[in-house]
C-alpha cells in the first residue's frame, strides 16, 4: 500500500491510498520431452504455477551451429506437435511461461531431438501374400 498526499492551491491536503498488486512470476516450465511421432515433433512440458500461457521457441542446427530462435506460438496446453521439421534435422525446443501480469521465466535448458521421419509404407495384397513396401 503506498499513501500520496496531494495539496491544492489553497494549501489544503487530499489523501488517496494505492493498493498495488506485486508483480507474481510465474515458475519455471520444465521441457519433458521431444519425441518422434508420425508427422513431425512432439513437444511435451509440465504446467508450471502462476503461468496462463506458454511461448513456444525452436532452433534448427545448421553445420554444427544452432540457429536464431524462431516463435511457434503462444498455447494454454502443455504439448505441442510440430510439423514443420525435416528429417535428419537436429532441432532444439524451450518454453517460456507467462502470466497477465507480465511475468514470464525461461527455460534454460529446454531439449534436444534429431528428427527422423516415419517411412510411407505401401501394403498390397496379392494372390501369393502381402506385399508390403516402403
Amino acid at each position: 500500500m503506498k499513501s500520496v498526499t496531494e495539496y491544492n492551491h489553497q494549501n489544503t491536503s487530499n489523501s488517496i491510498t494505492i493498493n498495488s498488486v506485486p508483480k507474481k512470476v510465474p515458475a519455471e516450465v520444465k521441457v519433458k520431452s521431444a519425441k518422434n511421432v508420425y508427422g513431425g515433433v512432439e513437444i511435451i512440458w509440465s504446467a508450471a504455477d502462476r503461468a496462463e500461457r506458454y511461448s513456444l521457441y525452436r532452433s534448427q542446427k545448421v553445420n554444427g551451429v544452432w540457429n536464431a530462435w524462431v516463435y511457434l506460438g503462444d498455447f494454454t496446453t502443455t504439448n505441442y506437435l510440430d510439423k514443420n521439421v525435416q528429417s535428419g534435422c537436429d532441432y532444439k525446443y524451450t518454453v517460456i511461461s507467462r502470466n497477465i501480469l507480465g511475468g514470464a521465466t525461461y527455460n534454460k535448458d529446454g531439449v534436444s531431438i534429431s528428427y527422423v521421419a516415419s517411412p510411407e509404407s505401401k501394403t498390397t495384397n496379392s494372390d501369393k501374400g502381402i506385399k508390403v513396401a516402403w
